[in-house]
């Protein structure tokens, strides 16, 4: 239609320099972003009583997750939009977006700014007990490396693999789940 050739066009953005144009304010936005996210991430953890990742790693014996668990997803404890726009939503992306800036200017406060982004992402990835958001967030990090760098290699990959299974395993193990059962493809890790 507009007489462009898509292959050239694509393979050009692919193979352009990733600019990092209006750092500073780019910066400034990120941050007050952030403070709103994690603030309300803090906001919606008081409010539900409970940090469902500490009750994962330090696992409360007795307790019945599955129960607690419709209890959460069920409960409003703020607006639902907000809740998952912003909260469950906008964190992990800030993260991804913080990442990138560390990646490609290696300046400690974008190194910061990330780490508190991605440990927020990870209390909010596990806010109603579930394990496997957590896994599909790390993975889309390898995703943005292969993005920005081209490649991962196999072994890397490999090795993430084996960590992503690992949590979930440990994941599963803490919140109580009986592997004597048996593994079934409802039910458990698969």
């Amino acid at each position: 239609l507009f007489k462009t050739n898509i292959k050239d066009a694509y393979s050009q953005y692919l193979n352009k320099e990733i600019a990092t144009d209006n750092e500073e304010n780019m910066f400034l936005i990120i941050l007050v972003s952030a403070i709103i996210c994690i603030g309300l991430t803090m906001y919606m953890f008081a409010k539900l009583g409970t940090v469902p990742l500490m009750g994962i790693i330090f696992g409360v014996k007795g307790t019945d997750v599955a129960h607690v668990r419709g209890m959460i997803s069920s409960s409003r404890v703020m607006n639902p939009y907000i809740q998952n726009l912003i909260v469950l939503g906008l964190t992990p992306t800030l993260s991804f977006i913080a990442f990138l800036y560390a990646k490609i200017t290696k300046k400690n406060r974008w190194r910061i700014l990330f780490l508190a982004l991605f440990i927020a992402s990870i209390f909010v990835k596990t806010y109603n007990y579930s394990k496997s958001p957590v896994v599909f967030y790390l993975i889309m990090f390898v995703f943005i490396i292969i993005v920005t760098n081209g490649m991962i290699p196999i072994k890397k990959v490999f090795s993430l693999g084996v960590v992503c299974v690992l949590i979930m395993m440990l994941m599963y193990f803490r919140s109580g789940y009986d592997f004597h059962d048996g593994i079934y493809i409802y039910n458990g890790p698969i």
